[in-house]
């Protein structure tokens, strides 16, 4: 994969991320796939609120692209302690919470 693409798409996500962020959000990160783009966001527990955030994230990340590629998100829910508090996500990091 192109880097420069690769850097496009993550400036993109952190645009579209703005506002997003609660503090039921652990981490949100991304790959891509060719033109793909796969995104994972971890919260720490189910929210209804947070998945309508996830939904107007992915809208957002879809109307600030350049052109029309394919977008999927991954939502993972999970409350595991990171290992030596670190966050062990898929792709590459464009937020992670501080370990509280």
């Amino acid at each position: 994969m192109n880097l420069e693409y690769e850097n496009q798409q993550a400036l993109t996500l952190m645009q579209a991320l703005l506002g997003v962020i609660s503090p039921n959000f652990r981490s949100v990160s991304f790959e891509c796939n060719g033109e793909n783009v796969q995104i994972y966001v971890i919260l720490e527990h189910e929210d209804t609120e947070d998945r309508e955030e996830i939904f107007d994230l992915v809208s957002e990340f879809e109307a600030l692209k350049q052109k029309n590629i394919p977008v999927k998100v991954e939502t993972i829910i999970s409350d595991v302690p990171w290992k030596n508090g670190v966050c062990e996500i898929p792709g590459r990091p464009v937020y992670v919470r501080r370990k509280m």
